[in-house]
């Protein structure tokens, strides 16, 4: 599904803004 990339992408972003 696309919204579930999405939302993937926009944790792994944010997963990386916090280190």
């Amino acid at each position: 599904m696309f919204l579930i990339s999405v939302f993937k992408n926009f944790f792994f972003f944010w997963l990386f803004q916090l280190i």
